[in-house]
Formats: C-alpha cells, sequence, structure tokens
C-alpha cells in the first residue's frame, strides 16, 4: 500500500502557475526531489512524463510483488542511445 504524506510547501508558489497536490506518496517525492538534483527544478517542474503516474506505477508494483510474493519479469531490454 502507498505510503502518502504531506507535501511540504518549502518555496514561494504562484498557485496561478503551479499546481501544487496537498498530499503526495513517499516515492514521489523521492522521484522529484532526485530529478531536481540530478536535472535542476525546471525538469522536475515541467517534465517530459508524468512523476506522479511514475510513481503510482512503482507502488502498484511493489504492493503486486508483495502480495503475490514474486519477482519483477524484465519484459524490455534496457538500452541507452550513445
Amino acid at each position: 500500500m502507498a505510503k502518502y504524506m504531506k507535501n511540504e510547501v518549502l518555496d514561494i508558489i504562484d498557485h496561478d502557475e503551479y499546481d501544487v497536490p496537498s498530499k503526495i506518496t513517499e516515492t514521489e517525492a523521492i522521484i522529484y526531489d532526485w530529478i531536481v538534483h540530478h536535472y535542476g527544478k525546471g525538469e522536475a517542474e515541467n517534465p517530459s512524463w508524468n512523476i506522479s503516474e511514475l510513481a503510482m506505477f512503482l507502488e502498484d508494483m511493489k504492493e503486486l510483488m508483495h502480495n503475490t510474493k514474486t519477482k519483477y519479469k524484465q519484459t524490455n531490454t534496457v538500452m541507452y542511445r550513445l
């Protein structure tokens, strides 16, 4: 089951420009902080993919694997373009 936490407001925010959820999963906070640390706040604020959806996918997968006592089975080759 996903562990939710209160979204701490640590910055001055223009609410006309940003959606600031009041509750987030711990996984979403970890992913967001990692992106800010490695790629900058701009990438975290406006990513080309959905951080919330990735966090929920990871939470669902962890819960499914825990409940079924299974290990993750890779379905795609991990590769990166040079």
